[in-house]
């Protein structure tokens, strides 16, 4: 399912990087117009906070897609 969705994206550029979180941690991504962020958990877990009233917990090999540029938070599972 997740490929067909990806192959319908009309990427015109990418940036990519990998991090690596040790509890504790918070970081704040900021808004940026006219992108969508993909995340992914590759080991562990942790929430996404979009807006005020969006809170997704995501677990190893989980993805989530930010779209419309949206701020969010991303942070460790003890911190919500």
């Amino acid at each position: 399912m997740m490929r067909g969705v990806l192959d319908t994206v009309s990427i015109t550029s990418a940036f990519y990087f990998r991090t690596d979180f040790r509890a504790p941690y918070a970081i704040r991504v900021p808004a940026y117009e006219s992108v969508a962020r993909f995340h992914m958990t590759v080991s562990g877990e942790c929430v996404i906070l979009v807006g005020n009233d969006v809170a997704v917990r995501l677990n190893e090999g989980d993805l989530v897609l930010v779209p419309y540029g949206a701020s969010h938070v991303i942070t460790g599972c003890d911190r919500t």
